[in-house]
């Protein structure tokens, strides 16, 4: 499928056996995709779980004669320890679950008066991709 960017440059994307419903888009209909990525944290105190790496994907599809469309979620979570923290420089050190050790600075120094050393950070990466298709409006 031969697609055009807004800007007119165009480009190829080869659809996988899995993609439902694509005899349904035709020449001139408008794709649509929507990327989002976000990150978060969490904190508990130490003794409430070992670091560790957990990862998931989520993907949703058309159901068959529907409009074609779907979604991709990838989310990973890296759970670390803090080993170090510095008020005055504002930063945490984190010893991750390869044994490797990372200086952050905090974004809000005040929130490191809420942690100890040996409390344990899930750190959440989540990326999503979503596709939907727009028919072109008949005249």
């Amino acid at each position: 499928m031969t697609l055009k960017r807004p800007d007119g440059s165009k480009f190829v994307i080869v659809a996988s056996p899995e993609v439902r419903n694509l005899g349904q888009v035709k020449k001139g209909d408008t794709v649509k995709l929507e990327y989002r990525q976000s990150i978060a944290y969490e904190v508990n105190k130490a003794g409430t779980s070992r670091p560790g790496v957990s990862a998931t994907t989520d993907v949703t599809r058309a159901e068959p004669g529907a409009k074609p469309g779907g979604t991709v979620t990838d989310t990973v979570t890296v759970r670390m320890t803090i080993t170090a923290i510095n008020k005055k420089a504002g930063e945490a050190t984190l010893l991750g679950p390869d044994n490797v050790s990372n200086v952050v600075k905090v974004r809000d120094p005040k929130r490191l008066d809420l942690v100890d050393v040996g409390d344990v950070v899930d750190l959440t990466y989540t990326e999503a991709l979503a596709l939907s298709v727009d028919k072109t409006a008949t005249k």
